[in-house]
């Protein structure tokens, strides 16, 4: 069986017919196989958002449900380091490549962004921060800077009330300057902003992301100048991009400011229905370049990272030397390079990393350990 929308009212609904033994086969939302045919119920209008309960992670009373396995002893990976949280489901835009473009085709643009009010959303924090103890909160929203009115009356609040050091999604288009100096004031410690690419054409025609670089590098300084540690996002492996859009790539990190920091290269996916999947099968579309290519330009794109002047970056990415032996690279590369979006079977740097401490605490025989209690993998760490 297979839930079609969000799934809270299905699922209580779906536990109480199994709990009585009755025929579930008609509950909304639900596809499933039945008598040899898949029935396919309609969807029920979406959740309202200050409806849902606040969630309860208590180790002791709730049972969770984990590899297949019903279990009072889990503790959640992020349990005694951070608190994960969403305030709003979907999103403005409509990059092809993410579920959230799917989202709005199923539901309406307008009626798949949804955001918990100021009030839920405090009420939710103060408790988990009594509860779990928590040092630090993390904002999974897709884009948590935008709606200015709702961040000013969050920021203050959120200081008074919960007053823990946060992290969360931003977006150039959405980086404003009053804004993430008043979320810093509030608890702001570190930020992530999408790039996906440094080529236009490949944001514009392949991504529907039309955003342009000025504007990456405007919201990047933006950043930099109040003061609040910077992450981005690359998306790798893209069945469009050619040795050209790599290129523009390793131009453009040449420009963004040194102080904004990678965790890796994200590789692409193509998952059915997604409007990105049907360009690559409309188009036949294949990725060209080889696991050496984009060895060489993951190494060059790591380089734009380092503390190297410009000028001998930018020639180590013009150097025909350079490009038939890679490894020239590697001795300005830092010793500990990130792993977490580099684990695949030809990446040169995911033995390495693996087999650093951070590496074996969460990614043991390269499996997420995603029951062990805190106190445990603190000791691992």
């Amino acid at each position: 069986m297979v839930c079609v929308n969000e799934g809270e009212e299905l699922l209580i609904e779906l536990a109480e017919r199994l709990d009585d033994g009755a025929d579930y086969s008609d509950l909304l939302d639900l596809w499933l196989k039945k008598d040899g045919h898949v029935v396919k119920n309609p969807g029920r209008p979406l959740v309202e958002l200050e409806k849902v309960a606040i969630p309860d992670f208590d180790p002791v009373r709730i049972v969770h449900i984990n590899d297949d396995q019903l279990r009072r002893d889990f503790y959640p990976l992020w349990a005694g380091t951070q608190y994960p949280i969403m305030t709003q489901r979907g999103c403005p835009f409509s990059c092809s490549f993410c579920v959230e473009s799917v989202y709005q085709d199923m539901f309406g643009k307008k009626n798949s962004l949804r955001r918990r009010s100021v009030d839920v959303t405090i009420a939710e924090l103060v408790e988990a921060k009594r509860k779990y103890r928590i040092p630090q909160v993390m904002f999974y929203d897709d884009v948590f800077t935008v709606n200015p009115r709702w961040l000013r009356e969050f920021a203050p609040r959120y200081k008074r009330e919960v007053g823990l050091p946060f992290w969360c999604y931003t977006y150039p288009t959405t980086t404003r300057k009053e804004d993430i100096l008043l979320l810093k004031d509030a608890g702001l410690h570190s930020i992530t902003m999408g790039i996906q690419s440094g080529s236009e054409e490949i944001l514009a025609n392949d991504f529907n992301r039309p955003v342009s670089q000025r504007k990456a590098i405007e919201a990047a300084q933006t950043l930099v100048e109040c003061g609040v540690e910077t992450y981005f996002d690359l998306i790798t492996k893209v069945h469009f991009e050619k040795e050209d859009d790599c290129r523009k790539t390793f131009d453009f990190l040449l420009e963004l400011p040194r102080e904004l920091k990678t965790v890796g290269f994200a590789e692409m996916v193509s998952f059915p229905k997604y409007g990105y999947t049907d360009k690559v099968n409309g188009e036949g579309a294949s990725v060209t370049l080889s696991d050496r290519d984009y060895a060489y330009y993951h190494k060059l794109y790591f380089l734009t990272r380092t503390n190297l002047p410009r000028r001998v970056v930018k020639m180590m990415g013009n150097s025909r030397l350079v490009r038939r032996f890679p490894s020239l690279i590697d001795p300005m590369l830092p010793k500990q390079l990130p792993f977490f979006f580099l684990l695949e079977k030809n990446d040169p740097y995911a033995t390495e990393a693996l087999n650093t401490p951070i590496g074996q605490a969460v990614i043991p025989g390269g499996r997420l350990d995603r029951g062990a209690p805190p106190a445990e993998v603190q000791a691992r760490l």
